[in-house]
């Protein structure tokens, strides 16, 4: 997939001609949701919030009629990602309820959003919510087994088990860097940086994101590393 692969730009002129063939027809299938979808998605992370919103919201009524789940579920992590960006946290904490929902009873869709869902439901402070998440995944395929690594990465850093973090973030680091997905491989070094305080990793982590145009991320690791500076000047 090109949003794993981190060719965004691709992705994004792939969207565009999807829209304008579906345009043309007055249909919109099940290609078209996805391609809009994951567009809307690096649109979110490129800081470009209003585009994004505008971009979900025309697709929610469409996915919620198709009822699919590799259709709605995306879709309703993308609108979460969306509110939680915006600093809508309990807007966005509501999605992920609605996509808990949809992908119960279907584990291997849960698995394609499941790092998303858990890292808003850890910024809402319900970590109750994030440890439900996980349960029944599919962790079957490399993608998804490393899915479930960072969701515990993250769930543990968000209790404060920092040790376990450390641990799960570099393990999670290595696999996404030898699977090519620089997004995740970037946000694991991310948050080992953070528990490790260990400005290499935040250093390569910023290298990633930069490559991605990913610049909200940029900014994030920027202040911890500002922060950085002024302790060891003090």
């Amino acid at each position: 997939m090109l949003y794993d692969l981190g060719e965004w730009d691709e992705l994004l002129r792939r969207e565009q001609e999807l829209q304008t063939r579906s345009a043309e027809s007055g249909v919109r299938a099940q290609p078209y949701y996805i391609a809009a979808t994951y567009g809307a998605l690096v649109l979110t992370m490129r800081g470009r919030w209003a585009d994004a919103a505008t971009a979900v919201e025309d697709l929610l009524p469409g996915a919620r009629e198709v009822e699919d789940p590799q259709v709605l579920g995306p879709v309703l992590a993308t609108s979460a990602m969306v509110e939680r960006a915006r600093g809508e946290t309990a807007a966005a904490r509501s999605r992920i309820e609605e996509w808990a929902a949809v992908t119960r009873d279907r584990p291997f869709f849960r698995s394609q959003n499941l790092i998303d869902a858990v890292r808003i439901a850890c910024a809402a402070r319900d970590i109750a919510l994030a440890e439900e998440l996980r349960e029944g995944v599919v962790r079957a395929a490399e993608r998804d087994r490393l899915s479930d690594l960072t969701a515990q990465a993250v769930i543990a850093e968000a209790r404060g088990e920092i040790s376990v973090a450390i641990e799960a973030y570099g393990d999670a680091a290595q696999g996404w860097g030898e699977f090519e997905c620089p997004l995740e491989h970037g946000l694991a070094l991310f948050g080992l940086g953070r528990c490790h305080a260990a400005r290499e990793h935040l250093e390569r982590a910023r290298e990633v994101f930069a490559g991605l145009g990913a610049q909200p991320l940029v900014s994030e690791v920027d202040e911890i590393l500002r922060g950085d500076r002024s302790a060891t000047a003090g």
